[in-house]
């Protein structure tokens, strides 16, 4: 009923302008890398996304195996096909400052099924990584293809394989986490609330104030 609603009122809408997701000033911070520690690859997420994080977790339990790794998963545990003793689990966090501190991985991963639905998705998960400068490696989705360009940034992963591959470029590769991390945080800043994404905001709603 309310797909078909939503439906109805696309239909009837004369224009449709879709605004991009975008983050508060205090989600950023350009962190420095550890290149001492073991190297922590983190995910957030909730139970919704046990299909999307299968897409990963072949490539992840490999990546494990290596004795200079760690998981952190924020959230819904999504797996418990993963060595638990090699996993750092932080559960949901509600207070969003709080939230944004946890996002303090060396290597993000953003695994999405490939779907109708996530075809959908916004690229809010990368931003929140790429604005703590972190580099990610995500699944070649439309949403992320948007967002990160294949090596420079991130990763984008085509095939499964792929994830523990681009993992482990970036572990043995300590500066390249670094640098790609640095252009992650570069590529976020243009989707920092204030300046032209507010002044793109105000536009949009004017003119539909405007169109009363």
């Amino acid at each position: 009923e309310l797909g078909n609603r939503v439906s109805e009122m696309v239909r009837r809408t004369k224009k449709i302008t879709v605004l991009e997701n975008c983050l508060p000033e205090s989600a950023y911070l350009l962190r420095s890398h550890d290149i001492e520690s073991p190297v922590t690859i983190g995910w957030r997420g909730s139970a919704t996304h046990q299909e999307d994080f299968a897409e990963a977790r072949h490539g992840l339990s490999r990546i494990l195996e290596r004795p200079d790794t760690r998981l952190k998963l924020i959230g819904s545990p999504p797996s418990n096909s993963l060595p638990t003793d090699r996993i750092d689990l932080i559960g949901w966090i509600r207070d969003i400052e709080s939230f944004y501190k946890e996002l303090d991985f060396d290597i993000g991963v953003v695994p999405l099924a490939n779907n109708v639905f996530n075809d959908s998705k916004s690229h809010i998960a990368v931003l929140e990584m790429a604005a703590r400068g972190i580099p990610i490696v995500a699944s070649d989705m439309p949403s992320y293809r948007r967002f990160i360009e294949h090596g420079v940034n991130g990763f984008l992963v085509k095939q499964k394989h792929e994830w523990a591959k681009y993992m482990k470029i970036l572990i043995e590769d300590p500066q390249m986490r670094i640098d790609m991390g640095k252009e992650a945080f570069v590529t976020a800043l243009k989707f920092k609330i204030g300046g032209q994404v507010t002044d793109g905001y105000r536009e949009v709603y004017d003119s539909v104030g405007g169109a009363r």
